[in-house]
């Protein structure tokens, strides 16, 4: 219903006898940590310890969450023809190499440091790129408002659920640019609590942002 969702994948293993038993899930999927990468395997026994076939005391291991996102994606309407067609792409991520794409995390998407943690170019060696949180701008969004202000267009984006809780930023976003060049650029991201609305409101000669959110009433901005 919302686009985003998360679920907890495990690791089992099947028995001679055709039973399955749950083992737990290396938090280091990295050959620095003894990982053995999947072309480096004879046989799929990485987790055991010997001929025992018991788990490798060695190891750590974590249930580990993963999300599933999807585009969210912004349409023009052709008055001639009656059709639409894409005019840009709000938010989404598509590939991931090497942990790159951590969830509301940026990260290096190149270079020597590709997969960490960053917060500028300058922290992603060999040139490498950091990645923007404008992939995660649109998360389960309830509804998009669409205002002008002082000549300026702006897309305020309710996001209600990202997949695993409804406690979760929304994203203020300006339009930018024109025709097939048009862009969204995300301004700010806003704390909110399964946001469910935007409005602009002008009161006493001042303008302000409100959104209605699910759980903790109206915030105004």
């Amino acid at each position: 219903e919302t686009g985003f969702t998360s679920t907890t994948l495990f690791v089992e293993r099947r028995d001679d006898g055709g039973n399955w038993t749950r083992l737990w899930q290396r938090v280091c999927l990295s050959s620095d940590c003894g990982f053995v990468t999947y072309t480096n395997r004879i046989r799929s026994t990485w987790w055991t310890h010997g001929a025992r076939n018991l788990l490798n005391p060695a190891l750590e291991g974590a249930r580990t969450t993963y999300r599933f996102t999807s585009d969210s994606r912004l349409y023009k309407y052709a008055n001639a023809t009656s059709d639409f067609s894409l005019a840009s792409t709000f938010a989404g991520v598509r590939t991931c190499s090497n942990a790159s794409c951590l969830y509301a995390k940026r990260t290096c998407q190149s270079g020597e440091s590709l997969g960490r943690n960053c917060a500028s170019d300058s922290d992603c060696s060999g040139g490498g790129e950091c990645g923007s949180l404008a992939r995660f701008a649109v998360e389960g969004a309830a509804s998009t408002t669409h205002i002008t202000h002082a000549g300026r267009s702006f897309l305020l984006v309710a996001n209600f659920w990202d997949g695993n809780s409804g406690v979760t930023d929304s994203s203020i976003m300006e339009l930018v640019g024109a025709g097939a060049a048009l862009t969204p650029v995300l301004i700010q991201r806003v704390a909110t609590h399964g946001a469910r609305k935007w409005a602009l409101l002008s009161v006493g000669g001042r303008d302000f942002l409100a959104v209605a959110n699910f759980g903790v009433g109206v915030s105004v901005h």
